[in-house]
């Protein structure tokens, strides 16, 4: 039952995240000119869904995953257009932007770590990368009651939205990082 309630938070939560780009094509003006801030969306939804397909289920083999075919080339539009509008945040001075923009890269690079390299969940490493991000996603959220403190309720609420999004991902993750380490003990030596 929990698995259940947990796939239908996290497809309803994508629905609601695929709502929030329409909502902000909309506030760009349409079939308009449209602002890097609604690339900046498409960009992150095309990483999002890499992300979801490579966190799917464990490597086949059960080892480290691999880079291949389409998710690679995907990935890196995806990126493409992240870094188009972090350009723009950065010419236009909007530093909460620029800011949110570099810690979502951050972010990701450390779930690509975990997905490319994963380690025990017991493992000094696995407990540094963990402080890492919740660091990252504190710096998110921080972004985001920045925005709301400024009255943007649209950035607010994309913001919660893509945190939650991740937090979905960050789930997957742990249904796929590596069995825990068998410590032997004393008596089993």
């Amino acid at each position: 039952m929990k698995q259940r309630a947990a796939v239908v938070f996290k497809y309803t939560v994508y629905v609601l995240l695929a709502l929030n780009v329409w909502l902000l094509f909309r506030a760009a003006g349409g079939d308009q000119f449209v602002p890097y801030k609604a690339v900046d969306q498409v960009g992150w939804l095309l990483i999002l869904g890499v992300f979801e397909w490579e966190t799917r289920s464990p490597a086949a083999d059960g080892g480290r995953r691999r880079l291949i075919g389409w998710p690679v080339g995907v990935e890196l539009l995806g990126y493409s257009f992240a870094m188009f509008a972090l350009a723009n945040y950065w010419h236009d001075r909007l530093w909460i932007d620029v800011t949110n923009a570099i810690v979502w890269l951050a972010i990701s690079a450390m779930i690509w770590l975990d997905i490319l390299h994963p380690v025990a969940a017991d493992t000094p490493a696995h407990r540094r990368r963990n402080i890492i991000k919740a660091a990252l996603y504190a710096m998110t959220f921080a972004c985001a009651v920045l925005w709301g403190a400024e009255g943007a309720a649209l950035d607010f609420y994309d913001a919660a939205l893509w945190i939650l999004c991740f937090f979905a991902i960050e789930m997957n993750l742990l249904r796929i990082e590596p069995p825990k380490r068998q410590v032997p003990t004393a008596a089993g030596s």
